[in-house]
């Protein structure tokens, strides 16, 4: 057990490495701003003693991280984790693992990426805790990109959020990795639902949908985080626009824009959006959509309003049909920045591509892969080049790389581009 006697002690690089039930704490235990917690084995139990027929009050105690760099807490596993409430302090952007469980649903982590350089939040810590369901919620009823979520809730058990304060503020998306359930069924679709009300009602969650499978459920660009979070079921699948590369290609005196999708469903269009070092994004255009397909499409857009020495932030609203919409990542640009030439080949992979990129002066590169929650995976390449022609080969296995979607991050002098990368071996 941990009984924080003082009052004042902060901890840090506290390891959780033991066998047995858990640790109990006895008060709260603070971990300081340059501390760091890593979940080997064994569990956190931030329980109070005091019996209460609310589950939730029985954990007065927590676990408080006041370092708020994203890589402060780690991941977990399913034999280490937080039983209780777990307090993250964070910055205005940044990716936020929540490893999080309970004594009957075992390890349920949650992560929080608040990836929108246009929409910084200024909440300063998130408290959050899992709890199991004393009623599974009933079907939403509710249709959503293509998929009707007709079926009752998974089961496993809610995650519920609050922050100090600020709630509304800054766009994140959300994951929940889900286990302990039983009651998949015939569903084949999943999405994130929320409740305002601790659970008494639940609707659809704010943001767009995305494609999930039942282990790893998400929503992209959402707001509002201080509630409650479970699994909405459907016996339909999400099948929105698959993006697969966003870029702003620099000219002498406006800015291009192309894009590629792998696959549409009901795709009416693209809005484009702009922000300028003030962050306010507005609508400067708009490109009609293929509607259904299933092969690549590639699209452009030029954008002759813009001025030399400001940096330029762009998004792409796709539209359905229906009115939905999905949002793709976000890139940057400035005029007076190296123009970049970029080639990749082949796409999707199942050995080896290519990554050819030119470069106009001498710079300042780095090539990671990201994964599609927004964690740095790889770093391939950094450090300075030389003006000229570039090549580098990118190998999954040498990698240890699991098939799925990538993206892969290329940043020259501080301009950064992405470029999705599908392994199918």
């Amino acid at each position: 057990s941990y009984a924080d006697v003082t009052s004042l002690t902060r901890l840090n690089n506290v390891l959780f490495n033991h066998t047995g039930t858990g640790v109990t704490l006895g008060t709260t235990m603070t971990v300081g701003t340059t501390g760091n917690v890593k979940f080997n084995s064994g569990k956190l139990i931030a329980r109070d003693t005091i019996p209460s027929s609310n589950p939730v009050a029985l954990f007065n105690y927590e676990l408080n991280v006041t370092n708020p760099a994203p890589n402060a807490v780690s991941v977990g596993n399913s034999s280490s984790y937080v039983i209780g409430f777990l307090r993250r302090s964070i910055n205005a952007t940044g990716s936020y693992d929540f490893p999080l469980g309970s004594t009957a649903k075992g390890y349920q982590r949650a992560n929080i990426n608040f990836d929108d350089i246009g929409n910084p939040t200024s909440i300063a810590n998130i408290r959050a805790i899992f709890v199991d369901y004393a009623a599974i919620p009933t079907p939403l009823g509710i249709t959503e990109c293509s998929a009707t979520y007709s079926n009752p809730a998974l089961n496993n058990g809610r995650w519920r959020f609050l922050a100090n304060a600020n709630e509304a503020t800054g766009k994140f998306d959300l994951t929940l990795y889900n286990t302990g359930y039983n009651n998949v069924g015939s569903s084949i679709g999943w999405t994130i639902m929320s409740s305002t009300n601790t659970g008494t009602t639940w609707a659809l969650a704010s943001g767009s949908c995305v494609p999930s499978t039942v282990t790893a459920v998400s929503r992209l660009n959402m707001s509002g985080i201080s509630r409650d979070f479970g699994v909405a079921q459907s016996p339909n699948t999400t099948l929105p626009v698959e993006w697969l590369s966003f870029n702003a290609k620099v000219n002498e005196r406006s800015v291009q824009l192309v894009w590629a999708t792998a696959s549409e469903d009901e795709n009416k269009g693209f809005e484009i959006y702009r922000a300028d070092d003030s962050n306010n994004f507005n609508k400067i255009g708009w490109v009609n959509g293929g509607g259904n397909s299933s092969s690549v499409l590639n699209y452009s857009f030029l954008d002759d309003k813009v001025q030399k020495d400001i940096m330029y932030y762009y998004r792409l609203n796709q539209i359905d049909m229906d009115g939905t919409v999905n949002y793709s990542p976000i890139v940057a640009v400035k005029l007076n920045s190296s123009k970049i030439k970029v080639a990749l080949f082949p796409n999707p992979i199942t050995e080896i591509t290519q990554l050819h990129y030119e470069l106009e002066e001498n710079s300042t590169i780095n090539i990671s892969l990201v994964n599609p929650i927004g964690e740095e995976v790889r770093t391939i390449k950094s450090g300075t080049e030389e003006a000229g022609l570039h090549s580098l080969s990118i190998n999954p296995n040498s990698l240890n790389l699991a098939n799925g979607l990538y993206t892969i991050r290329l940043v020259v002098n501080g301009q950064a581009s992405f470029y999705k990368l599908i392994i199918s071996q």
